[in-house]
């Protein structure tokens, strides 16, 4: 048999081979339909025909799969590449949702001419750069089965969307897109047009004078994506809407018969709807607390114990003005206690033999707390004794004794104390004589 014979031959095989790729699957499994009684047989083949089929794989850029990615070559008669193989045509398959195609003509040529010569003439899908081999690849028995992997750049696609007001869906007009560091603004129907990375997540942001900013994270993942937005129009607030003291001083409690008023007020001339509320009451211990009550037509505020107290003045909506809030936070101190002090504030010098069996009392007066008093010795410890909650001394020898009684504060007062002190003398014994 001549070569130019055995040329002719192996194309007509070759272009078969092309043919059935071409009508049957995306997989590209080069075998034909089967009656049933064969579908075993057939099975078989095309698990061995996929599982020699020389495979490339193609990712992107954070190594995830390219479903769809059409990846076209050529096959040459050598590796110079100048000659295209005869009557094999330029060839195209399609990534699985794997990222990989088989390239079936490729592993049978190789097994019927020991090397194949090719070229990937482009690898291309939407949303990334194109890919196009520079050099003739050679494929061989040691190659043939070993996957060959792409990795595809994203590159920047178009992103439209459109941009209404949340009340009425009318388009807005100049609303500013900001995507990363990319930036449009919508035209007279709301619509824009913005190039971000495909398969990249944005902050998209979305604002424009006398409205709310709106925010989505947004990934074009197709070339029909849309990022849409809705603004709700920014509220209007009274700028004129004050607090008569902005910042209330520091008060006591019981100050002005525990009455503190601070009138909210707006333009001079302007009859408004104002309402107050308490929104946070603190005691002196940082805790929730019931520190005050308050008039919520006239704002006047009844304090009921020591602590801080938010006060808010709410101005109703109008047509010139949305509701507007402002708010003042008034601090209680706790008062001193009045007139604490001890019933007998200076005690006579005593004799110890007068007092020793009976002991003595002196008790602590006056004071406006809740608290109970408690007494205790501060000097004198080795001549008497103390009852802390009565205050009875008892005296065990001479000498000088100093007491300090202790009024406990509450809510509204700090503790109190007070002292006084004692003296107890030897008494001198009587004139005597001895006797012999």
């Amino acid at each position: 048999m001549t070569g130019k014979k055995k040329n002719e031959i192996w194309a007509v095989i070759l272009s078969i081979v092309v043919i059935l790729e071409m009508i049957l699957s995306p997989c590209q499994v080069a075998y034909a339909s089967t009656p049933k009684s064969s579908n075993k047989k057939t099975s078989q083949t095309k698990a061995v025909q996929e599982e020699e089929a020389y495979t490339v794989k193609v990712t992107d850029s954070k190594q995830q799969p390219i479903k769809g990615a059409k990846i076209s070559y050529e096959i040459y008669t050598d590796a110079t590449g100048e000659s295209v193989k005869e009557n094999v045509l330029n060839l195209s398959v399609m990534t699985d949702a794997e990222g990989t195609a088989k390239i079936l003509p490729i592993s049978t040529l190789q097994k019927q001419d020991s090397e194949v010569y090719y070229r990937i003439t482009e690898i291309s899908a939407y949303g990334y750069e194109v890919y196009k081999d520079e050099e003739v690849q050679v494929v061989n028995a040691e190659n043939v089965l070993t996957e060959r992997d792409f990795v595809l750049s994203e590159t920047k696609v178009s992103l439209t969307g459109r941009v209404t007001n949340q009340s009425d869906n009318t388009p807005l007009e100049g609303a500013l897109v900001t995507a990363g560091e990319e930036s449009t603004y919508t035209n007279e129907n709301g619509d824009y047009t913005i190039l971000l990375f495909f398969n990249t997540e944005y902050e998209m942001v979305f604002s424009m004078d006398g409205f709310e900013s709106a925010t989505t994270k947004f990934t074009i993942t197709g070339q029909n994506s849309k990022c849409n937005a809705k603004l709700t129009k920014s509220p209007v607030y009274d700028p004129n809407f004050i607090f008569e003291t902005e910042n209330p001083e520091t008060i006591i409690y019981g100050t002005n018969d525990n009455k503190f008023s601070n009138p909210a007020i707006s333009a001079v001339g302007t009859e408004i709807s104002v309402k107050y509320a308490i929104t946070e009451e603190k005691n002196t211990d940082g805790k929730d607390a019931d520190v005050a009550e308050i008039d919520e037509k006239t704002g006047e505020v009844t304090i009921k114990k020591a602590g801080t107290v938010k006060v808010e003045a709410t101005r109703a909506g109008d047509e010139e003005y949305d509701e507007t809030k402002i708010s003042y936070t008034l601090t209680i101190l706790k008062a001193n206690q009045t007139g604490v002090k001890f019933k007998e504030q200076s005690p006579k010098d005593c004799y110890l033999v007068d007092l020793k069996n009976k002991g003595y009392t002196n008790i602590l007066e006056g004071g406006e707390s809740s608290g109970t008093v408690i007494y205790k010795i501060i000097e004198g410890q080795d001549f008497a004794t103390i009852d802390k909650v009565t205050g009875k001394l008892t005296f065990n020898k001479a000498g000088k004794i100093v007491v300090e009684g202790t009024k406990a504060g509450d809510d509204c007062y700090e503790s109190q104390s007070a002292a006084y002190s004692i003296t107890t003398l030897k008494k001198n014994q009587t004139d005597g004589a001895f006797k012999f």
